[in-house]
């Protein structure tokens, strides 16, 4: 006959959440994106976190800033997009095709345009 005591209930217990806290997190989370044509930014490298969304049809070729920084991009569109570190769309830039879904956790995006 098993017998159970109070201690070995209580790690057994702990074991389960933690097991069932460890799947959770593995979890993948579904990712918002904005409607085809437009250009979107993540706060997160995980897609998890939209900050912006902006349509290609009306974009233009000037500078936008982003309303705060990103680290991932969904383009949706048929152009290809240069994303900058700076407000201005100066200095270094990361280029992305057409229809690219990328992350840079090592990069903090402020502002893009169209290349």
């Amino acid at each position: 006959m098993l017998t159970f005591t109070k201690q070995s209930v209580m790690r057994l217990a702990a074991a389960a959440f933690a097991a069932t806290a460890v799947v959770t997190a593995a979890a993948p989370a579904s990712a918002a994106t904005g409607p085809a044509g437009t250009v979107n930014f993540y706060a997160d490298a995980w897609f998890t976190t939209q900050i912006a969304a902006y349509d290609a049809a009306t974009l233009g070729a000037g500078c936008h800033a982003l309303p705060s920084v990103a680290h991932a991009e969904w383009n949706d569109t048929n152009v290809a997009i240069e994303v900058y570190a700076t407000a201005d769309c100066t200095g270094h830039a990361l280029y992305f095709p057409a229809n690219d879904i990328h992350s840079f956790i090592r990069f903090d995006a402020r502002s893009f345009r169209i290349a």
